[in-house]
């Protein structure tokens, strides 16, 4: 009887629609954080190279780590929720790319904030060749698939990314405050922001910071 009054019928759709409804809420509270934090990264690689490019002398790795943590600062501004997961600062590896023929290039060297040594493999999430080997030459799609370098010019790569401690998609959701959205993962790493510049002359050279 009740299937077939007007009662029990609004019972039923109710009972579809409401977990459809419920679903939809989340998914609309989570976008906005969701897109906030890559925008955050963005300005924060952003504000990375602004500070390079004005730094008027050549970069040291203590120069990196210093313009590391104040870039970090606009990704989590002192105690904030993220603190837990990755700290205040972000994850880098910086490459120092050259041109050396059409379409090819060279990468010099990669430093890794991680460990604050030169070399070793990055994080890009594009599906990039982003190994890094001296007196390789490669196709320059490879190195990053949107890199454009002429031959003889020295370009940056700025790969900004967010250091996590866990591949568990229901953990990173609760640590950044999601219901729906699941994070990307590269490595232990999410929510990569890469900036590509020429740097100006005199801050980086053929040779590694030291």
């Amino acid at each position: 009887a009740l299937r077939k009054s007007r009662v029990g019928a609004i019972f039923i759709e109710l009972a579809i629609a409401m977990p459809v409804l419920i679903a939809v809420v989340y998914y609309l509270h989570d976008i906005p954080k969701y897109r906030r934090m890559h925008e955050k990264m963005k300005f924060a690689a952003h504000c990375a190279v602004s500070m390079m490019q004005q730094h008027g002398k050549r970069i040291t790795r203590l120069d990196l780590s210093y313009i590391r943590y104040a870039s970090g600062l606009v990704i989590c501004p002192g105690k904030s929720m993220y603190l837990a997961l990755f700290g205040y600062e972000s994850l880098w590896y910086l490459y120092y790319v050259v041109g050396t023929g059409h379409n090819k290039s060279l990468t010099r060297w990669c430093w890794d904030s991680g460990t604050g040594g030169i070399g070793g493999i990055g994080q890009f999430n594009n599906g990039s060749d982003h190994s890094v080997v001296n007196g390789f030459e490669r196709d320059s799609k490879k190195v990053y698939n949107s890199l454009e370098i002429e031959v003889g010019e020295a370009k940056i790569i700025l790969d900004m990314c967010c250091h996590i401690n866990t591949f568990n998609a229901s953990q990173l959701r609760k640590n950044f405050g999601l219901y729906v959205i699941s994070i990307p993962t590269t490595s232990y790493t999410c929510f990569h922001s890469v900036a590509i510049f020429t740097p100006n002359p005199g801050l980086f050279s053929d040779d590694a910071p030291t």
